[in-house]
């Protein structure tokens, strides 16, 4: 029954947004705690652009370039960001917040 709950519409699509040297240890992780309800939907590395790979069987779907156009316009329900390396700057320069 939690097999057929999980990739049902009620499930929590969940992206990851991380470095890729971080990321094995990350869906080790997520994969252990074993939550029935939340279904890693896709990865966004930071530190490199490989959309349309795969990595750990999951896809790269987008770049930090298209980080906030994917989230838009695709269904996600959570966001998990594991990345100190400057986010703050990456984003607030890309929305015209710092100069």
């Amino acid at each position: 029954m939690t097999r057929v709950y999980k990739y049902s519409k009620y499930s929590s699509h969940l992206l990851l947004v991380t470095s890729s040297g971080k990321a094995g240890a990350l869906i080790d992780n997520l994969i252990a705690y074993k939550e029935w309800n939340r279904v890693l939907s896709g990865l966004i590395f930071l530190d490199k652009d490989e959309t349309g790979m795969e990595f750990m069987g999951y896809p790269v779907v987008a770049s930090k370039e298209t980080l906030l156009d994917y989230v838009i316009h695709n269904e996600i329900d959570e966001v998990f960001i594991a990345y100190t390396d400057g986010i703050r700057v990456i984003l607030f320069k890309r929305n015209g917040f710092l100069n």
